[in-house]
């Protein structure tokens, strides 16, 4: 943890710098972090834990925004609009890279407008189902998915989140034809599968 906070490092922290910041004595004034997806996510909670340590390295209190909605890119957009005077940072998934490619009139360039500091993890996704669902491994939800075609329903936290790629990832490998439900965070979409509202979900957790 040390080593990343010195990195000020998490996930992909992202920070929208710009040129005029490195002449001035820095930094002076209070930082933020903006964690494009909802409180209790991973992010929130590494943009978190990693904001509770830096004031130790920067000599700064560090804020958490959450700025949730559209798998990640209402953070991105309020980010890349911010000042580029080093002072916003992000912590960012693989939205940044997917989600351009599936919003061609996005405002904002993931590489114009983002200067990348350093990842901090990476993790797998699991596929999860409610308790109800007769499929106890991946071999018996492909064959339910392929006797009800359009009827299995995946949760996400957004369209072009990891989870929502990964869903449509399944789809075409398995050759069958899930339904893709967005949240704006992935705590909706587990509430609604506990709930059984929702069959299965791909979850990270984000």
């Amino acid at each position: 943890m040390k080593k990343i906070v010195r990195m000020i490092g998490v996930g992909y922290l992202l920070l929208a710098a710009g040129q005029g910041a490195a002449q001035q004595p820095f930094p002076t004034k209070p930082l933020r972090i903006i964690a494009p997806f909802t409180a209790g996510s991973t992010i929130d909670v590494m943009a978190r834990t990693v904001a509770g340590k830096l004031p130790e390295v920067l000599g700064q209190q560090v804020l958490v925004e959450n700025r949730v909605g559209a798998g990640g890119a209402v953070g991105m957009e309020a980010t890349a609009r911010a000042p580029k005077d080093g002072y916003t940072m992000m912590l960012a998934a693989n939205g940044l890279a997917i989600i351009p490619g599936m919003t061609p009139n996005i405002s904002w360039d993931p590489v114009r407008d983002f200067a990348p500091i350093t990842q901090i993890a990476t993790g797998p996704l699991f596929i999860i189902v409610h308790p109800g669902v007769p499929a106890r491994n991946l071999q018996e939800l492909i064959a339910l998915a392929k006797s009800q075609p359009g009827k299995v329903r995946y949760g996400h936290s957004g369209l072009g989140s990891s989870q929502h790629m990964a869903g449509e990832l399944l789809s075409v490998a398995a050759g069958i034809d899930l339904v893709n439900v967005p949240y704006k965070g992935n705590e909706e979409s587990l509430a609604d599968l506990l709930g059984g509202r929702i069959e299965m979900n791909l979850t990270g957790d984000r």
